[in-house]
């Protein structure tokens, strides 16, 4: 997660990077570090790993076993999403 502010001065949160692209069996690190609840729910897909759930601080991973891309999103901040695309 990283922080920053809307064209209205707004504080915003985003996954950076929005798309990231593995090898089958690789591994994604999620790092939150901004001090607000922060979650990852994966789109229904057969091969998607299991959501992190929501924690204001935290180093998380997920191991990607299946070829495809599997969006994802943060349940209490739906415009925050990315891809994991798995080759």
């Amino acid at each position: 997660m990283v922080d920053g502010v809307d064209q209205w001065g707004t504080p915003v949160s985003r996954f950076q990077p929005v798309l990231v692209t593995i090898q089958r069996t690789g591994i994604v690190v999620w790092n939150n570090s901004t001090g607000l609840g922060h979650s990852v729910t994966f789109a229904p897909l057969n091969g998607a790993p299991t959501e992190i759930p929501s924690s204001a601080t935290g180093v998380n991973m997920r191991t990607f076993n299946a070829p495809g891309d599997f969006c994802f999103f943060c349940t209490a901040h739906v415009a925050e999403s990315g891809i994991v695309r798995v080759q």
